[in-house]
């Protein structure tokens, strides 16, 4: 509940933390494309890259997973 304020914010460490919440309690379709989200804001940082690339392991896109980790 707490993480949903951060889910419209402007900085990719909040929208990363909403997407995280979302992948560890196994909503995948709000994971994805909120840490996907941060990982675009944050300019492809390698942080915001493993998060995603988690997620999307997780919902079965291992090809994007591996491009995003590269």
């Amino acid at each position: 509940e707490l993480a949903e304020r951060l889910a419209n914010r402007a900085e990719p460490a909040f929208v990363n933390t909403y997407g995280w919440v979302k992948y560890k309690r196994g909503n995948l379709a709000a994971a994805v494309p909120a840490l996907e989200r941060a990982y675009r804001m944050a300019n492809g940082d390698p942080l915001y890259g493993y998060t995603f690339a988690k997620a999307l392991v997780a919902s079965g896109d291992v090809v994007q997973a591996r491009t995003v980790l590269a």
